[in-house]
C-alpha cells in the first residue's frame, strides 16, 4: 500500500469516526495493509470496542484479551483466554470475579458472602474450564467454588474446606473458611452446645470435628506474621494479636468444651505468643502508638486483659522474681499507668530478695492505684518515684548478668531511663525526655481523659 492509499484510507476511517458512524469506520479500516496498522490507529482513537472485535474475528484471542483486560472487562478476558486454550487463567478469573462480587457488590458490606445472578452458572464454567488443565489444578477450582457458593454451617465440612485449601495452597479458601469457622463460633451461645452421651473413644478426633479450634488460630498466627513480613501499621499487628489472645483465653476458660492436657498446652501457647509479642508495643514507635487506633485500642477489655496477662504470666510461679521479669512489670505500669486487682500481693510475694526493686515496685503499685503515673507533673509522689527508679537502675547496671539467668533486658531498661531522664528534669522547672517517652506519657493522659468522658 503506498502512502497516498494509506492517508486516502485513514482520512476516510477518520471522517466516519468523526460523524460517530463506527462501522462505517471500520469498512475503511478492513482495508488497511496490516493488523499493526489497524492497531495502531483504532488505539489512537480509543476504539477498544472495534479492535477487540476485530482481534477476535482474525483469531487473535491473546491480543483481544489484552485489551478486555485493559477495559475492565474480566469475564470476556477469561472467555478469550478459553478460547486461546489457556483454561487455567480463564478459570481463575472467573474465581476472582466471583470472589469480588461476593463480597463488594452493590449493598454489601464486606461479609458475608453474598448470592447473585448467574454465580452458579460462572462457577460451572470455571469448573469445566479446569477440566482441561491438571487434576490437581481442577480439584483446586472445584473446592474454591464450593467454599464462594454454599454458606456452611457445618463446621465438620468448614474444617475439611480449611484442610483442603492448605493442602492447595488456596489463600482465599483459607482465608474463607477459617471467617466462617469463627463466625460458627461466636455466634455460638451455651444452650447450642450439646451433651455428648456416647463414649467417645477417640478424643483427639473427636475434639478436632467439633472445635476446628487450632486451625483458626494458626490462620490468625500466619495473618499476624504477614502483617510483620509486610510492615503492616502497629494497629494491625496488635489487633491480630488480641485476637489470638481472646479466641484461645475462651477456650481455655470454656465450661462447655472438653478439652485434654495437649489441648490446654496448644490454647496456652497462643496465649503466650500473643502477649509476648504485645509486650513489644507498649515501647514500640511513638508516631504509631499516639495514633487514634491505637490510642482507642489501649482502651478496650481486651487490651486490659492482655496487660494483665502480660503481668500474671512473669509472677505465676512462687520463685523470686529475676531483673528480667522486674524489668517487663515495670515498663507494663508505667507503659500502662495501670495496675490489675489482685495481682500487687503476687508482684510483692517475689521481690523479698531486692529491696531496691522491692521498693520502686511498691511505689510503682501505689502511684498506679492513685492513677499518678500518666503525666509529668511533680508531686510527692513521683518524687519518691525519682528515688526509687534510681536505686532499682543502679542495682540492674551492678548485677553480674553473666550469671543471672533472665537479666534486664536492653529494651526494658532504656525505657525505664528514659522515664528516669523526665522525672530528673522535672524538678529544674523543665523535662528532658525523647520523643517515645513524651509521647508515651501523652497517649496514656489522652486515655485517662477519654475514660473520664466515657
Amino acid at each position: 500500500m503506498d502512502k497516498t492509499e494509506k492517508e486516502f484510507l485513514e482520512n476516510c476511517a477518520f471522517h466516519y469516526h468523526k460523524l460517530n458512524d463506527n462501522r462505517a469506520m471500520m469498512r475503511y479500516v478492513r482495508a488497511f495493509n496490516s493488523m499493526d496498522a489497524i492497531r495502531t490507529f483504532l488505539n489512537a482513537l480509543g476504539c477498544f470496542d472495534e479492535l477487540l472485535s476485530l482481534e477476535e474475528e482474525f483469531g487473535n484471542f491473546l491480543e483481544a484479551a489484552k485489551i478486555a483486560k485493559l477495559k475492565g472487562e474480566l469475564l470476556v478476558e477469561a472467555d478469550l483466554f478459553g478460547k486461546a486454550g489457556h483454561f487455567k487463567q480463564s478459570a481463575m478469573l472467573i474465581l476472582w470475579y466471583v470472589f469480588a462480587n461476593s463480597l463488594w457488590s452493590s449493598g454489601s458490606k464486606g461479609w458475608p458472602l453474598k448470592q447473585f445472578p448467574q454465580k452458579e452458572e460462572l462457577l460451572e464454567k470455571a469448573k469445566s474450564f479446569a477440566k482441561n488443565e491438571s487434576n490437581q489444578f481442577f480439584e483446586l477450582v472445584c473446592l474454591e467454588a464450593e467454599i464462594l457458593l454454599h454458606d456452611q454451617s457445618n463446621l465438620f465440612i468448614m474444617k475439611q474446606h480449611l484442610n483442603s485449601s492448605q493442602r492447595h495452597n488456596s489463600i482465599k479458601g483459607e482465608i474463607l473458611s477459617a471467617r466462617k469457622i469463627l463466625d460458627a463460633h461466636f455466634h455460638l451461645n451455651s444452650s447450642e452446645y450439646v451433651w455428648e452421651n456416647d463414649l467417645v473413644l477417640d478424643l483427639a478426633s473427636f475434639l478436632d470435628e467439633k472445635l476446628s479450634k487450632n486451625e483458626v488460630l494458626t490462620n490468625l498466627e500466619s495473618l499476624y506474621e504477614f502483617s510483620i513480613k509486610n510492615s503492616f501499621s502497629l494497629f494491625c499487628q496488635s489487633r491480630s494479636l488480641a485476637y489470638i489472645f481472646e479466641i484461645s483465653k475462651f477456650l481455655l476458660n470454656s465450661k462447655f468444651l472438653v478439652r485434654c492436657h495437649s489441648d490446654n498446652k496448644e490454647l496456652q501457647k497462643f496465649v503466650g505468643m500473643s502477649t509476648r509479642h504485645s509486650l513489644a508495643n507498649i515501647s514500640s514507635d511513638w508516631r504509631e502508638s499516639l495514633k487514634r487506633n491505637m490510642v482507642s485500642f489501649r482502651r478496650t477489655e481486651t487490651c486490659s486483659n492482655l496487660l494483665r496477662e502480660m503481668i500474671f504470666e512473669n509472677v505465676h510461679l512462687k520463685n523470686n522474681l529475676s531483673y528480667g521479669k522486674l524489668g517487663r512489670i515495670a515498663l507494663i505500669i508505667l507503659g500502662s499507668g495501670k495496675l490489675y486487682n489482685g495481682l500487687h500481693a503476687k508482684i510483692m510475694d517475689g521481690l523479698k530478695w531486692n529491696s531496691s526493686w522491692n521498693d520502686l515496685i511498691e511505689d510503682l503499685c501505689r502511684n498506679a492505684a492513685m492513677e499518678n503515673l500518666a503525666g509529668n507533673n511533680i508531686g510527692p509522689g513521683e518524687l519518691s518515684l525519682k528515688r526509687m527508679l534510681h536505686g532499682a537502675l543502679i542495682d540492674a547496671y551492678n548485677a553480674n548478668w553473666e550469671k543471672e539467668e533472665d537479666y534486664i533486658s536492653p529494651v526494658c531498661f532504656l525505657y525505664l531511663v528514659e522515664r528516669q531522664l523526665i522525672l530528673l528534669s522535672c524538678s529544674q522547672g523543665y523535662f528532658l525526655a525523647t520523643k517515645s517517652s513524651l509521647l508515651n506519657g501523652l497517649s496514656t493522659r489522652m486515655e485517662m481523659a477519654a475514660k473520664l468522658l466515657d
